[in-house]
């Protein structure tokens, strides 16, 4: 390589390094990042409007919260322009804590950047749930279809606009479940003002991706 390829290879490298950040783990955010600077600046107000948005359709009041943002993570690296608003590639979620005197509720929300524009909001289950973005997807396209079946029939005209899952965790399950390889987790679905417990069964499939199974509690004798 010549001299001048070398110097100019330097040149981009310390351009790029001084005026772009790539964000590849949540440990590499640092203090005063273009990330810290956007978070502070624009993700708080979404986070704040998708929440009041939300907050409707579990019964909640028409208010502000309070809200603290518990954890994020990255799920493909982001890249900040340090002249651009808004960042230009990549994908994250956060997990928000909101509270008032008596409760608690855990929302997750994804967001993906759009090239300078304004990111995608994508809803996620509410809960602790440790599924990835498309696991949960899938999983819950099978729980809406069992979800239905409990819904009376003069009600089903609400339900895709009132089913949601409100609260999903970590559980160890009844032992007539328990698979050693098996990660389970608790999910409750809600609609039309009826809530339906579940039990996801996770099974990793070795190539990065898992396996799942529905169990619809409601459905099952256990024994206590």
């Amino acid at each position: 390589m010549s001299k001048f390829k070398i110097l100019l290879f330097c040149f981009v490298f310390l351009f790029f390094k001084l005026h772009c950040e790539i964000i590849t783990t949540e440990k590499a955010i640092k203090p005063n990042s273009l990330y810290e600077k956007y978070l502070d600046s624009e993700i708080r107000g979404y986070i704040k409007d998708y929440l009041l948005e939300i907050s409707n359709r579990i019964g909640l009041e028409n208010k502000e919260y309070d809200f603290i943002i518990d954890s994020i993570k990255i799920s493909t690296p982001l890249l900040f322009k340090e002249s651009k608003k808004h960042p230009i590639i990549g994908e994250w979620y956060h997990r928000i804590i909101l509270t008032d005197d008596a409760q608690t509720w855990i929302f997750n929300i994804t967001f993906e950047a759009q090239y300078n524009r304004p990111p995608k909001t994508i809803a996620r289950i509410m809960g602790k749930t440790n599924a990835s973005l498309i696991l949960e997807q899938d999983v819950l396209t099978s729980i809406e279809i069992f979800s239905r079946e409990h819904i009376l029939e003069n009600k089903k005209g609400e339900f895709s606009n009132t089913f949601m899952v409100v609260d999903s965790y970590e559980i160890t399950p009844p032992p007539s479940l328990l698979k050693k390889e098996g990660y389970y987790e608790k999910w409750i679905a809600q609609a039309c003002g009826k809530q339906v417990p579940f039990i996801i069964e996770f099974i990793a499939d070795g190539n990065g991706g898992s396996y799942f199974t529905v169990f619809d509690l409601s459905k099952m004798q256990l024994p206590k």
